[in-house]
């Protein structure tokens, strides 16, 4: 490519980076400086955020009823209680597999049992609508499952605890050992639906290759 060819390249990106951030403030959006940044990725960044901003603008478009979406491919049991263990491990599997592939992701689950979790997901989760707008390949939305305290007791390392209580001065909760071992299998399937589209939207990206 010749210099003048790259240099013109170069500042039409400038001007489209500029155009995104001037869009990106207009709807109240912060633009942070990235210095360091290659500009090509500069700019994907900005359009995932300006996406992400309209998403938030236009809600009816882009909300998305989590209850209702489960409910659609998964038949969730009136008296969980009434199942085993086995079969409420089963359900759970498939329940945080459907919120995976609507990239939402249940995080720091493992010091909860497999019906505690299922009550925190259907409590603090399903009923919630979901908001992450047309170009969500490669992002996804995180629920904590955990509070402080059962992040100081069961994630947090030796040094953080340290620093904490430093920092706030408190006495903190014993170090337990986590009660099951689901996050590192749900860490794979993020990375497994990290670039698929959401299930509404895959009829309409294979109909537009």
């Amino acid at each position: 490519m010749k210099k003048n060819d790259r240099r013109e390249e170069k500042r039409e990106l400038a001007r489209e980076i500029k155009v995104l951030e001037d869009e990106l403030r207009q709807l109240g959006g912060e633009v942070g400086e990235a210095p360091d940044c290659p500009p090509e990725i500069h700019k994907a960044f900005l359009e995932s955020v300006l996406a992400f901003e309209k998403a938030h603008t236009c809600r009816e478009e882009w909300e998305i009823n989590l209850a209702q979406e489960v409910g659609a491919r998964l038949s969730l049991p009136e008296k969980p209680e009434c199942l085993s263990d086995k079969e409420m491990s089963g359900l759970l599997r498939k329940l945080i597999e459907i919120l995976v592939s609507f990239h939402c992701v249940p995080a720091f689950t493992d010091h909860l049992c497999d019906r505690e979790l299922y009550r925190k997901i259907k409590n603090d989760i399903l009923p919630y609508p979901l908001v992450l707008g047309p170009n969500v390949e490669g992002g996804h939305w995180y629920k904590e499952c955990c509070d402080t305290d059962a992040w100081l007791r069961y994630y947090a390392g030796e040094d953080v605890r340290r620093r904490w209580k430093d920092e706030f001065d408190e006495e903190l909760p014993s170090r337990e050992k986590p009660v099951a071992d689901r996050d590192a299998w749900i860490g794979a399937l993020v990375e497994q639906y990290r670039d698929q589209p959401l299930p509404l939207l895959r009829g309409t990206a294979e109909s537009g290759a």
